[in-house]
């Protein structure tokens, strides 16, 4: 943890939102609508209960929108998002400066699981996605982590065997 108090498990920028991923997060999240090409910003942070204050001043600071705040026990995750990316850097900033806190401070991700599914059949590809989430929930509190899904279309017959291969681990 910093000397504030707070640490900075994740801080994830992504500065447009492909039309695929940003219809998977508007069926997921809760809160206002993404739209394919907006800004994003995720943040984790501890402890959990000062979510809501954070929230709240990057809200009344910036045109970010919220689309989920989750607390936990340990731990709150934070969405933002906005048509513009400065309006979502900014909520950042307000964030991190109220943390006492700097980008650079936040925890180093670990891959713990992945795959590439070159085709298959979706019962096979779900396989893939069951195995890597029981590696995650084995690992989830010690580290932050980055899940990377791709849905495929299918390259083959129906039904056909699912070409896959472990890729090793990156070493920091």
């Amino acid at each position: 943890m910093a000397e504030s108090g707070f640490q900075l498990r994740t801080y994830a920028f992504i500065d447009s939102m492909q039309p695929q991923y940003s219809a998977f997060l508007g069926s997921e999240l809760d809160g206002d609508v993404v739209l394919s090409g907006m800004a994003e910003l995720w943040l984790e942070l501890a402890p959990g209960s000062e979510v809501y204050n954070l929230l709240d001043a990057a809200l009344k600071s910036t045109a970010a929108r919220p689309g989920l705040q989750m607390v936990e026990r340990e731990f709150g995750v934070i969405e933002l998002h906005s048509e513009s990316v400065d309006a979502v850097k900014d909520a950042g900033r307000s964030i991190l400066q109220s943390c006492g806190l700097s980008e650079e401070q936040r925890l180093k991700a670990q891959v713990v699981s992945a795959k590439v599914i070159l085709s298959g059949s979706e019962s096979d590809i779900r396989i893939a996605q069951e195995a890597a989430a029981a590696a995650l929930e084995r690992r989830c509190h010690e580290r932050p982590f980055l899940v990377l899904h791709a849905s495929v279309d299918r390259c083959g017959p129906t039904g056909s065997r699912c070409e896959s291969r472990d890729l090793p681990p990156r070493r920091p």
